[in-house]
């Protein structure tokens, strides 16, 4: 299996080449290879380390990919019997998902991606229309096919004899079939959720020249060299009733968000009428459900590439990179719900020895690291405390409580015995719950008494349910704690100013209050290094959303993460569904904490519960 680690390192040019760490010139030289821009790669690689203009031979064989010549005409693959019958390597879709964990910097990576290959996006916007939707191959000047080496390194690879040049047809692309007739657009099109907005806004403006904003816009339209050229944006997102194309046509980036594309389903959007270079999904998970109109919406823009960029792409259930797989459009079946199903997902449930086709689909289609990977990202230690409340515990006092052990977890037999015990419990999963903080609760009497013996000056509490935050801050002030609520009815800016409030604070005895879902998102809480769940839900991408709004850059301090389960209620069962997807998430991605029970162990009735059910998690979302 392939390592991230071994792949080669690019920089994309003078605008946010001096910014990147490592672990994102290597996303940017993946991001590049799977877009089939073996150019923009090569460009990159090369300014990264000018002596590989000088080789006989591209060596890209460190890639995963999916096609492996087999001679002639023939290229094999590892999901399907078929082989190709292509004169040159067929593709492999249109896009990957970048997943590397929160916090590790994935928005300057696709701003550098843009930036290496600005040119790339110009010369297609310039070519015919028919068939622009299709991926193709765009190779370097100075190499063909036969000297780029993607099956196995070269043999050898000597300096080459001539720096001349040699003038390279490009072929064309593999599926020829007639795009639509609308209007070109060079753009990256960014889509991602409202809370977000302001945060790549102000990376383009940290990070790109051509600070000044004009309505709508920023920069000037300007065909120069790009290290002359300002960034010109387009804020679909504010002018949503627009219908002229042209400011989209003629932009380098498009941001609009999914609230807006939900909003233009019925309507005459100018979004549609454009074929787009490129597609972000900014916290892509959001159309991890092909049953939604938001993934049919984003399935429907046309576009050339498209790139998921989500630190939890899949939340649920393994079926959802169903959903992936029919945005990138991939070959062989793997579009097929069914096939991904029965020839990707259950082999690797069933965990056969060796190398499962889901970690081959993810080596070739994904790409994860996490920070504890990441040597540049010098972050302070996160310590996670999941604890189990009892009156038999409550009885012998609250001290130090949340750094026991409740009796079935001080063994590992003991432990499994636990975990036995409450999955074999017939349909617990599909049941509706109410919350279990009432005031006179076990869990808020730990509160109560952890905030009078806290020591820190600033703490953030995140929630599920609203009578939780109710009752929270109820006691929150009772300790004469000043608390900021965060509600879903507030702007973007309202919520922005509230955080940088908290975290410039010099003050002592402050809370931030949030649901994880409005907290989750777009926000920097590193004032504060403790943070407790008053609630535990379904989902842990959404804890893991919420506590990494804590860890991540500016962050000075050990990072401490409370979670109080209430024993011998609903809680231990969402806790063991917790597990469950934190296991799959194994599957598909080894370094990432494997489950505390084998997956195959787990009830088959759950496993397709998660499947069917995927909405049951958005119910009654607290806001």
């Amino acid at each position: 299996m392939s390592t991230f680690i071994n792949l080669p390192l690019s920089n994309p040019g003078p605008l946010t080449g001096r910014e990147l760490h490592d672990h994102q010139k290597i996303g940017l030289s993946k991001l590049l290879f799977m877009e089939n821009d073996y150019r923009s790669l090569f460009e990159s690689m090369v300014r990264h380390d000018p002596s590989i203009k000088d080789l006989t031979y591209l060596d890209l064989s460190s890639f995963p990919h999916l096609w492996k010549h087999e001679g002639n005409k023939e290229w094999s693959n590892p999901f399907s019997e078929r082989l190709g019958e292509e004169e040159s390597r067929p593709l492999q879709g249109k896009g990957m998902i970048l997943a590397d964990e929160m916090g590790t910097g994935k928005s300057l990576t696709i701003l550098a991606l843009i930036e290496a290959s600005w040119l790339a996006a110009r010369e297609w916007r310039q070519g015919p229309l028919n068939g622009s939707e299709e991926p193709s191959y765009r190779l370097p000047l100075e190499y063909d096919l036969e000297h780029i080496c993607i099956d196995k390194p070269p043999t050898s690879n000597p300096t080459k004899l001539t720096e001349a040049p040699q003038t390279v047809k490009q072929p064309s692309c593999t599926n020829t079939k007639s795009s639509s007739s609308n209007i070109k657009s060079a753009a990256t099109l960014i889509i991602c959720p409202k809370s977000v907005i302001g945060v790549w806004e102000n990376l383009i403006l940290k990070h790109w020249k051509g600070r000044k904003c004009i309505g709508g816009m920023w920069g000037t339209l300007d065909e120069s060299d790009i290290q002359q050229k300002d960034l010109r944006v387009y804020k679909h997102y504010d002018n949503q009733l627009d219908e002229d194309p042209e400011p989209l046509s003629q932009a380098g980036i498009v941001l609009t968000t999914y609230e807006a594309i939900k909003i233009s389903e019925n309507k005459s959007n100018v979004i549609r009428d454009m074929t787009f270079y490129r597609v972000i999904l900014d916290e892509g998970h959001r159309v991890r459900n092909v049953h939604t109109n938001l993934h049919e919406q984003v399935h429907t823009i046309k576009k050339r590439h498209i790139h998921i960029v989500s630190g939890t792409p899949v939340q649920i259930s393994l079926t959802e990179l169903h959903a992936y797989a029919r945005l990138f459009d991939l070959p062989c079946g793997l579009a097929s719900l069914e096939y991904m199903e029965n020839e990707i997902i259950e082999p690797a449930m069933h965990e056969y020895p060796g190398p499962t086709r889901l970690r081959q689909f993810c080596d070739i289609w994904c790409l994860r690291r996490l920070k504890s990977d990441i040597k540049e990202i010098d972050l302070p230690p996160k310590t996670i405390k999941v604890f189990f409340l009892s009156n038999q515990l409550l009885s012998s006092g609250l001290q130090g409580i949340e750094d026991r052990k409740t009796e079935g977890w001080d063994s590992e037999a003991a432990h499994e015995d636990w975990y036995e015990d409450v999955i074999t419990k017939k349909g617990w999963w599909e049941k509706r719950f109410t919350p279990l903080t009432s005031k006179g609760s076990i869990k808020m009497k730990w509160f109560k008494f952890f905030l009078q013996n806290y020591r820190g000056d600033k703490l953030v509490v995140f929630h599920h349910w609203k009578v939780s935050a109710k009752v929270a801050k109820k006691v929150l002030e009772e300790e004469q704690y000043c608390v900021q609520y965060l509600t879903a009815d507030m702007t973007t800016k309202e919520r922005n100013h509230y955080v940088h409030k908290f975290n410039t604070s010099t003050g002592t005895k402050i809370c931030l209050l949030a649901s994880m879902k409005v907290g989750g998102e777009g926000l920097s809480m590193v004032g504060a290094n403790t943070c407790i769940f008053a609630d535990l839900w379904w989902n842990p991408a959404v804890h893991d959303q919420a506590m990494d709004r804590l860890h991540r850059a500016g962050q000075k301090n050990s990072v401490t993460v409370l979670m109080p389960v209430t024993d011998k209620t609903y809680e231990e069962g969402i806790w063991i569904r917790q597990d469950y997807r934190r296991g799959s998430t194994n599957l598909m991605f080894p370094r990432d904490p494997e489950a505390k029970l084998p997956i195959s162990r787990y009830p088959q009735e759950l496993r397709e519960w998660l499947k069917n059910n995927d909405n049951h998690d958005e119910d009654e979302e607290s806001e």
